[in-house]
């Protein structure tokens, strides 16, 4: 759960929770303007279990794309890291850092509205272009989601025309080897055909169901889930 609120004149905060089965909550990262210069942040994801080894990463927009990344140790949250993507657009919801792992060790995966639409990876040491979008009117690529499935990893993207929401690709490729990817889906979904009600997407989560790789794609509403089952075998 992410709330933001004004604290004072031209800064602002926003805080990730931890939500417990009884609803009680407790802060657990805690982001201020003054910690990095803006508060245009968004697309949390976490990699990980936050009550012992995690990851959570935000992207933030200062006029490029940079990213925000916590370690979680033992439940205990680091101070963040930042870096910069060298890339981006306008506002937080124009890009998305993924972890690739519980720690920053493990690397991190990067796509925004910028100037190639492409998948680009973080080693700890520096970015590399893994994945060619070949975008030309698909350009809003600001979800990402990772899984592992019968040992293979695998990342899945979404990706909807600006000006056009209602058209939105779903791309998984096989990460196992960030070196050498590969396209195992790429389907576009024209949600007006999908569902009648002119579904449009807002995220997706992908994990393992019976050797399948089951997407979830949620609406902008947060009260509509779309499930897609591919076939791995």
């Amino acid at each position: 759960m992410v709330s933001g609120e004004d604290r004072a004149p031209g800064a602002g905060q926003l805080q990730l929770y931890k939500v417990a089965a009884d609803g009680t909550y407790t802060a657990l990262v805690d982001y201020n303007s003054a910690n990095y210069r803006c508060t245009e942040m968004g697309n949390f994801r976490v990699k990980g279990d936050v009550n012992g080894d995690a990851l959570i990463v935000a992207y933030i927009c200062v006029g490029t794309g940079h990213y925000a990344a916590w370690e979680v140790k033992g439940g205990v949250v680091a101070e963040p890291v930042y870096g910069d993507l060298h890339d981006g657009s306008w506002d937080a919801s124009t890009g998305v850092v993924a972890p690739a792992g519980a720690s920053l060790a493990d690397g991190l995966f990067a796509i925004t509205y910028g100037s190639t639409y492409n998948l680009n990876y973080f080693n700890g040491e520096a970015w590399a272009e893994i994945y060619v979008t070949g975008s030309t009117w698909m350009e809003n690529y600001n979800c990402i989601s990772t899984a592992e499935v019968d040992g293979k990893k695998y990342l899945a993207m979404t990706a909807s025309c600006h000006f056009d929401y209602d058209y939105t690709d779903i791309i998984v490729l096989d990460v196992t080897d960030v070196a050498a990817v590969k396209e195992v889906f790429k389907i576009q979904m024209n949600f007006h055909t999908v569902n009648t009600a002119g579904l449009t997407y807002s995220d997706i989560f992908i994990k393992g169901e019976d050797g399948k790789l089951a997407a979830y794609v949620i609406d902008p509403w947060m009260d509509t889930v779309e499930k897609y089952l591919f076939p791995l075998h």
